[in-house]
């Protein structure tokens, strides 16, 4: 199942072998037979949760279910949670960085409406796309945010104590080199190579069962307190030293509806 689940080619054996693993791992965190899982209930899904990184902090929470609310994981409109009365198996995790929008202040940050460039191309290393001398660069010590490590708990149960983040360093063979004083906003022809449906995806064993009806810690823990460097310390763009980056956890695998029903 979880060499399978989040990539693009699967043959029908595939797909059957992951809902038929699915079945059985949700029936277990349920404590009902399997036969009490309808395939029906079943759909490939995906689940999608940011945090907002900040100076002076070095771990983070990132919202797993509808019902959880933690104040450094924003409720973005390209969020996706698992529903209150469903659940999820997870078969690959991918883990990469997003900037927000250069522009409009800190008041803009939640009002997503795509209309500035390149506001959202996962980062998937300290680019040199994004680290140039533009008023918008990464330094190099960024890299510290593959240098961490990811812990999962659900219901006080540790399922992965200390999740290797350089398992999603993603470095292209052949990289974009943006020319000085210029931004990505305005090289659109050069942006690094990304396949999204593979790279930054790492397959998962244990497989997790997240549920709606019961508690999922997922929290990031780098190597340090974020340093107040760039992007972070630059106030020409409005943020002074709040937050201009995102951590995206992004996890892909089967979705069971209505799993809170089952008896």
């Amino acid at each position: 199942m979880a060499d399978s689940i989040g990539k693009m080619q699967l043959s029908n054996q595939d797909l059957r072998e992951n809902f038929n693993v699915a079945r059985r791992m949700i029936a277990m965190a349920n404590g009902v037979d399997i036969s009490k899982v309808a395939s029906s209930q079943l759909t490939q899904g995906f689940i999608r949760t940011y945090v907002n990184l900040v100076v002076t902090q070095s771990q983070f929470q990132w919202n797993i279910s509808s019902l959880d609310n933690y104040a450094s994981s924003p409720n973005l409109p390209i969020t996706n949670l698992v529903a209150s009365v469903d659940a999820f198996v997870a078969g690959a995790m991918g883990y990469y960085l997003l900037n927000y929008s250069w522009t409009g202040g800190a008041g803009a940050m939640q009002n997503i409406d795509f209309t500035t460039s390149n506001c959202f191309v996962p980062i998937t290393y300290p680019s040199n796309w994004f680290n140039n001398s533009s008023s918008n660069s990464l330094d190099n010590g960024c890299f510290m945010f593959w240098m961490g490590y990811i812990k999962i708990e659900v219901n006080s149960i540790v399922l992965y104590k200390t999740w290797d983040l350089m398992r999603h360093l993603y470095v292209p063979r052949t990289q974009a080199s943006p020319a000085a004083g210029l931004t990505p906003a305005v090289q659109l022809q050069s942006k690094d190579q990304f396949d999204g449906s593979a790279d930054t995806f790492f397959p998962m064993e244990p497989l997790p069962v997240f549920s709606g009806s019961k508690q999922s810690v997922v929290t990031v823990q780098y190597p340090a307190n974020i340093p107040n460097i760039k992007p972070f310390s630059l106030g020409s763009i409005g943020y002074g030293t709040s937050f201009v980056l995102l951590a995206c956890l992004h996890f892909r695998g089967v979705n069971c509806q209505n799993a809170s029903s089952l008896k």
